[in-house]
């Protein structure tokens, strides 16, 4: 068998769930994320958006780029291949035990999860930065607050800054502005990621 096919193996899904991990899919994390993000609009509170990447680092400590499909998988061995599947795997099911039934987890790449949770930013980015100590190469976040049913503001966290952007009239957005707006977060988030250092 091929490096392409080990790889095709370590991402199949069954639409709902990633049968490695047994985390969601991207497009259901997507779904479940909306109507979560829906339903704070209604009762307030906060959200909190990570991406966690396994990804091994460079020489200059930053990031390597997300694998998005097992193609960009072609220059590793068949060994690096299942290592990065297992650290993966690790941290999934890690992850999936410490958060709350409630929080979402989902395989977004290769070797990224991504998590939406309530509560505290800085505490549950702590408890994913322990979770994951030794397998994930960087935790970057997003918190989301609703200040009232016409205001939210997005708060940007890493580990070394914070900036706070407003964003009005979340909760008169249209689904499909909201999954724009989710998504337009994500990207954020990878960007923020490639340039993340332990």
């Amino acid at each position: 068998m091929s490096i392409n096919n080990h790889a095709r193996e370590l991402v199949r899904n069954d639409g709902l769930k990633d049968l490695l991990t047994g985390l969601m899919t991207f497009p259901a994390f997507l779904d479940s994320a909306l109507r979560e993000l829906k339903s704070m609009e209604r009762s307030g509170g906060t959200r909190n958006l990570f991406l966690i990447s396994t990804m091994e680092r460079d020489n200059a400590g930053k990031i390597a780029l997300s694998i998005r499909s097992e193609y960009e998988l072609s220059d590793r061995t068949e060994e690096q291949i299942y290592n990065l599947a297992a650290r993966v795997l690790t941290l999934g099911k890690s992850i999936s035990e410490n958060l709350r039934a409630n929080d979402l987890v989902a395989r977004y790449t290769f070797a990224d999860i991504l998590v939406l949770t309530s509560g505290n930013y800085e505490e549950v980015k702590r408890k994913l930065e322990i979770i994951g100590e030794r397998l994930t190469a960087g935790v970057v976040g997003l918190a989301l607050h609703t200040l009232n049913h016409s205001q939210a503001v997005f708060n940007s966290h890493t580990t070394h800054d914070s900036h706070t952007t407003h964003d009005s009239h979340l909760n008169q957005e249209s689904e499909q502005d909201l999954r724009k707006r989710v998504t337009n977060a994500i990207s954020t988030l990878e960007r923020k990621m490639l340039t993340h250092t332990q």
